[in-house]
């Protein structure tokens, strides 16, 4: 079976998800601080997951 992914980005800029900046790379940079060694470990895959995801075709809805 097919399943189909929509990107939306509402209040966020898609180039600040790809490249982990803006309010993503603060998000990771906090978190990484407090976590231990299995978990950074954990938060790279979750990087590299928005990194390839961010790259599927989607929709950046202005505010209007």
């Amino acid at each position: 079976m097919r399943r189909m992914a929509l990107q939306v980005f509402y209040h966020v800029d898609p180039t600040e998800v790809r490249n982990q900046t803006g309010s993503y790379g603060k998000a990771f940079m906090e978190y990484e601080k407090d976590v231990s060694k299995e978990n950074r470990e954990k938060v790279e895959r979750w990087r590299a997951a928005l990194k390839e995801a961010i790259n599927l075709s989607g929709w950046h809805l202005h505010d209007q």
